[in-house]
């Protein structure tokens, strides 16, 4: 019997040995699957290996923002793809660190979906050319620049909705993408190259704004339908090129766009609001009354108050429609700081591994910056324009939101800077009891009703399940899939409608308070 005992002893230290050295093996098999190199000054990720056990044991790569130490800012060398295989059918996910997608970064790859955090300012020529598999792309609003033949030959793509920074689509960048079906051009957009969507078989109708400017030649086929606006590049195209053409009339509420539409001011005293101006010349502001004056400098405007009372300021662009705002003159008023900044936040704390959405309100069209005294106790990105919500900017012009993440106990200063403006507010970061989830990954994503999307949560600081919800249930159901170590996997599925959207969040047992970690979108077509 004591043999029998000692046979089992042995034998189980054995397979604990296995077990550790399978772990420490899987490890630094996560390492190797990256090479990484300098290009341009930059640490870039120019390979992944996707045939070896790291890659085959996931569903969905997340690359890391830093790999041995190094933050990872460039995806591709600018010369291959950076499968060596191809990539088998994932879902890639870039972090907040990548500034450029290299040309050809992702060329004749067969990665099903691309999620990107916000940070990317450019992607480069052919950067995802022929990728035939690839059938969603979330893009980060913080592009302004994508390279010819970005995504041409994209044969499975179904929906494009264009990153709101970028100011121009590229000759060729959608070109024979053969099930797009649903294309959204942003109002930054001023030039749509040559054969942008030519070969786009399944693209049955498009609407164009009228800050597009220009249109390449070729750049749709002949049997779309062209919404626009009248007087505008749009209408010429579609006249010139023998194609149908819907009139959406003369007035177009992004033709000659304001930052705010109403503004008061004291007496010898100013407010300033902005103007966007599609045709990128000038643009005229009147008056209905001697109350106030005005100037301009660019696409600021100064408003001084003359006298008490109230006037109607008319913003007119060259072959648009013009715009009005009501402004208040009084004795009252406290006059306009500039640039100056106010926070939602006067202080906060929250638990390792816990996200919050401090607010930013500004009289800036420029984005503030964000820093943490201490990242190693809490990390901060920057998350979304909230300019459009009148309840979140309050008597401001712009607001803006940011994303502030516990990462380890302490404590952090977080500073919001505008202009010659700051403002900041103290951050505590504890342990709780109860343990903290992180989400991996940590992105908003897209779906199409019907499919499903797998949710990894890390928890750390207790052995506690985290609860798992959805903020709207008609978007989104879930399921628990199953647990590996400290690891729970979760899926939800889209069962709401295209375009609905709704929050994810974990609750650990014993706390209070629910996380917010990314959100979902049932994805077009």
């Amino acid at each position: 019997m004591r043999k029998a005992k000692k046979l089992l002893s042995l034998a189980l230290a054995a397979m604990m040995f296995v077990s550790a050295f399978s772990s420490t093996a899987f490890a630094s098999d996560m390492d190797d699957a990256y090479e990484v190199d300098r290009v341009d000054g930059k640490y870039a990720v120019v390979r992944v290996e996707d045939d070896g056990e790291y890659y085959d044991s996931k569903s969905s790569i997340t690359i890391p923002s830093k790999i041995n130490s190094r933050t990872i800012t460039r995806i591709g060398d600018g010369d291959s793809s950076i499968f060596a295989s191809g990539g088998s059918e994932k879902n890639i996910y870039l972090p907040n660190t990548v500034d450029i997608i290299s040309d050809g970064a992702f060329e004749d790859s067969t990665v099903k979906r691309v999620s990107m955090e916000e940070g990317p300012v450019e992607i480069g020529e052919r950067a995802f050319a022929s990728c035939e598999n690839l059938t969603s792309v979330t893009f980060a609003d913080s592009i302004t620049k994508m390279g010819i033949e970005a995504f041409s030959g994209c044969t499975s793509l179904r929906s494009a909705v264009l990153p709101a920074s970028l100011t121009k689509i590229p000759d060729n960048a959608f070109q024979d993408c053969m099930d797009l079906r649903s294309v959204t051009i942003g109002s930054h957009v001023t030039s749509i190259g040559d054969s942008a969507f030519s070969g786009c078989d399944s693209l049955e109708e498009i609407t164009i704004p009228p800050n597009v400017t220009r249109i390449g030649y070729d750049a749709f086929d002949d049997f779309i339908l062209i919404k626009g606006y009248n007087g505008t590049a749009a209408q010429k195209y579609a006249e010139e090129n023998d194609i149908d053409f819907e009139n959406l009339g003369s007035s177009y509420s992004a033709a000659v766009r304001l930052s705010t539409s109403s503004l008061t001011v004291p007496v010898n005293g100013s407010n300033t609001f902005t103007v966007t101006n599609p045709t990128n010349g000038s643009f005229s502001v009147t008056s209905n009354s001697s109350a106030v004056s005005v100037t301009q400098s660019g696409s600021t405007v100064t408003v001084r108050g003359v006298s008490s009372g109230t006037a109607t300021l008319t913003v007119s662009a060259t072959g648009y429609a013009s715009a009005s705002l009501t402004v208040t003159v009084s004795t009252n008023a406290i006059a306009n700081s500039g640039s100056a900044l106010s926070l939602d936040t006067s202080s906060y704390s929250f638990n390792v591994g816990n996200v919050y959405y401090p607010l930013a309100r500004t009289n800036s069209a420029t984005a503030p910056t964000c820093t943490s005294s201490n990242p190693n106790v809490v990390t901060v990105k920057y998350q979304a324009d909230r300019s459009n919500r009148a309840d979140l900017r309050g008597s401001y012009t712009h607001a803006y939101l940011y994303q502030i993440q516990g990462k380890s106990a302490g404590t952090a200063t977080i500073t919001i800077t505008s202009g010659s403006y700051s403002a900041s507010f103290p951050v505590t970061v504890g342990t709780s009891p109860n343990g903290s989830a992180f989400c991996n990954p940590s992105v908003n994503f897209g779906i199409y009703k019907g499919r499903s999307y797998d949710v990894q949560m890390t928890v750390t600081g207790s052995n506690n399940m985290p609860s798992f919800t959805v903020g709207n249930g008609n978007v989104f159901k879930t399921q628990y899939v199953g647990k590996s170590g400290n690891v729970y996997t979760f899926r939800v599925w889209a069962i709401g409608n295209p375009g609905e959207k709704t929050g994810l969040y974990t609750q650990m047992p014993g706390d209070s308070k629910v996380v917010l970690h990314c959100e979902g979108q049932i994805a077009y077509g």
